[in-house]
């Protein structure tokens, strides 16, 4: 009501004004978040780690999943369903690049998908291996225990079999790790709404669409703002004039077809 009066629409014009831009948004998020896009940067992004302490050489990013908790749904209650966290849940893979960036998002998941199953539901792996061979080079990334292991994709030593030398390389790879978490944080603190238990209706609202905006819009802040990861890292992410001349949608370059002013 209060966007209503401020327009001078009535609320259903309002929402329809909503829904058009938030589908138009969302397009530009598919394209805007896919590791393809840094694929000439990975090399420079694991010279920046190893620069900064990380024990592997060719490691790129960090993947990680998140959840954001949703309204009991009426259809496919037993999916959403987390029993870690005992409530309904959508989950998200997301692989953060040493520029505080999101280099590659994938979801929504049913609450009950684990790590390794998004992962392959994402054909993140393969991905990688095809960006290996374009490049001639090893890329990999790094994750936690849960991930299955191959030469693309590293994880920590589990808990019950470490040495005191794994301990001391999962130490130090968790301390480059955290940056995942720090952009879990940007996004809820950034965009309360992917938080709202209230707002997240998965039958009669386009949460996953809010979601995936959320997350492109956290780029764009970071390209102008910058971020946690840039000082810890030493890194500087793209302007956002770079940022959109990286990616476009249906052959045109996102330009000026988005003004989006993320003063925060």
């Amino acid at each position: 009501m209060e966007l209503a009066q401020i327009f001078d629409r009535p609320p259903p014009a309002i929402s329809e004004m909503y829904n058009v831009m938030l589908d138009h948004v969302y397009e530009h998020a598919r394209r805007a978040m896919r590791l393809e896009m840094w694929e000439a940067q990975l090399p420079l992004f694991a010279d920046d780690l190893a620069r900064c302490g990380c024990l592997e050489a060719h490691c790129v990013g960090f993947i990680d999943g998140t959840m954001f908790t949703i309204c009991r749904p009426v259809v496919g209650q037993e999916s959403m369903y987390n029993g870690w966290k005992q409530s309904h849940k959508v989950k998200y893979q997301c692989v953060v690049l040493p520029n505080f960036m999101i280099g590659d998002w994938f979801g929504p998941s049913a609450g009950r998908t684990n790590d390794p199953q998004m992962l392959v539901d994402s054909e993140l792996v393969p991905r990688l291996r095809a960006i290996c061979e374009r490049l001639g080079q090893r890329v990999c990334l790094y994750g936690d225990a849960a991930y299955p292991p191959s030469e693309v994709l590293l994880r920590a030593p589990k808990r019950s079999n470490r040495t005191p030398a794994m301990e001391e390389y999962a130490t130090a790879m968790s301390q480059c790790r955290e940056c995942v978490e720090w952009v879990f944080g940007k996004i809820g603190n950034l965009w309360p709404f992917v938080t709202d238990v209230t707002r997240k209706m998965t039958d009669s609202r386009a949460t996953s669409k809010e979601d995936w905006v959320a997350a492109l819009l956290t780029n764009f802040h970071t390209c102008r703002y910058g971020g946690v990861a840039n000082s810890y890292f030493n890194t500087t992410p793209p302007t956002l004039q770079e940022y959109r001349n990286m990616y476009s949608v249906g052959g045109a370059q996102l330009q000026d077809t988005i003004a989006v002013e993320v003063d925060h």
